[in-house]
């Protein structure tokens, strides 16, 4: 059976670059539903496009677990013995030419780069108008954390705020970043 195939630029980057003249598509296992008429096609292409909220529960997504953020830094060694100091873990990654350091607690990784020039070290939240954090992580412990943070010396340049809602604090790392808390308290 050969599928009659026209091409179609590809504009919207995650929109197939070739379409057949009928759509099959897999609903479920073992079930199927073709669209043969070009008005049915394209309902169906507008459900896609809405994204997750205008799918088939019956749809498979990705989660996404985790993220890394990449801090660029003026002494890679001073920048992962301050997070080994609150309980990171150190990993170093790659060769000669893209060397560099993740440090991991939890969910949580630093990608530590060195800056080839110390001035191009610049937390976003040192620049006017810029936020009061640079990386924003949740935790279940805002208090715990913190008495971490104070044993080992760690300057709190925010909170602790603590409110029946939401409790938050932040602090500046080795290199002038501020990273925020925010979540829970523990049940001690």
């Amino acid at each position: 059976m050969a599928a009659d195939i026209k091409a179609k630029q590809n504009s919207d980057a995650y929109k197939p670059s070739v379409i057949p003249k009928s759509l099959k598509v897999v609903q479920s296992y073992g079930e199927e539903k073709t669209f043969n008429e070009p008005k049915e096609r394209n309902e169906h292409e507008d459900t896609i496009d809405k994204g997750r909220d205008g799918m088939s529960k019956q749809a498979v997504t990705a989660n996404i677990l985790g993220a890394s953020i990449v801090l660029l830094v003026s002494d890679i060694k001073a920048a992962s013995d301050f997070y080994k100091g609150l309980g990171f873990k150190y990993e170093e990654i790659g060769g000669p030419e893209v060397a560099h350091v993740h440090v991991s607690r939890d969910n949580m990784t630093f990608i530590l780069h060195p800056a080839k020039v110390k001035r191009d070290v610049r937390p976003a939240s040192s620049v006017e108008g810029g936020l009061y954090f640079d990386v924003f992580a949740y935790t279940d412990a805002v208090d715990l954390l913190l008495e971490e943070c104070r044993a080992q010396g760690v300057e709190i340049v925010n909170g602790p705020n603590y409110s029946e809602h939401w409790n938050e604090f932040t602090m500046r790392d080795a290199d002038g970043y501020r990273i925020a808390f925010g979540g829970g308290v523990s049940k001690k």
